[in-house]
């Protein structure tokens, strides 16, 4: 029988461990290759499927088609023409001005066309000044100006919004209007406290209904007296 020093049985340390029975799931070996996901995502997550795009403002794919076909207004002599004018029509927050005829030429359109040097071939690329003198010399038609001023609407979404309700009340009418330049815009603001979002529903409803009533009316007058 032996015997240990007291001081070797004092420093002696155990060093089994236990090692289980069971096998563990299988896993891939960590050479081959893994999906390449955001390591702060669980395994195996997929976003929601992409939304795809809408018409902004509310407007339908038919509303929006209809408003592409009204001609704008695109220089400021012809808006300072048509807002020296009286008021046509106005509302709470909208008001209408209206002259009848046709957009300005510029100067640059015309003198191309009087000009006597080599004719142009007729396949080339469109000026604009070609689009802007074909568009004054139409026969008739709607051109519209929006006036939307930064001090009644402080914030650019409000105002984008306010620019596509008038162009859609416009194009709802455009048939019953009389031909020449229309311009809207906006004389008083919304009450924030009211419509607390820049583009909220309730701000895109109300608009919409005051700007139907608004133009709707200056239509049906035109109807009335047969002009």
């Amino acid at each position: 029988r032996c015997r240990y020093p007291k001081s070797s049985q004092a420093s002696w340390t155990n060093h089994e461990t236990h090692l289980p029975s069971l096998k563990s799931s299988s896993r891939p070996h960590p050479r081959l290759s893994r999906p390449h996901e955001e390591p702060r995502r669980s395994r195996g997550d997929q976003r929601a499927p992409r939304q795809r795009p809408q018409a902004s403002g509310g407007l339908t794919r038919a509303a929006l088609s209809v408003v592409a076909a009204i001609a704008r207004l695109v220089r400021s002599a012809d808006f300072e023409r048509v807002l020296r004018t009286r008021t046509r029509a106005s509302s709470q927050h909208f008001a209408v001005h209206y002259v009848s005829g046709h957009p300005s030429v510029p100067a640059k359109a015309v003198s191309a066309k009087l000009s006597t040097g080599e004719p142009q071939p007729e396949c080339g690329p469109v000026d604009d000044s070609d689009t802007a003198l074909a568009a004054a010399t139409s026969p008739e038609g709607v051109w519209l100006g929006v006036v939307v001023p930064k001090r009644h609407a402080r914030r650019s979404v409000t105002r984008t919004l306010l620019k596509r309700q008038i162009r859609a009340a416009m194009a709802v009418h455009s048939a019953a209007l009389a031909s020449g330049l229309w311009v809207v815009r906006l004389r008083a603001p919304f009450d924030r406290a009211r419509f607390v979002s820049a583009a909220s529903d309730e701000l895109k409803r109300v608009a919409s209904k005051e700007l139907e009533g608004l133009i709707g009316s200056v239509a049906a007058e035109r109807v009335a007296v047969g002009t």
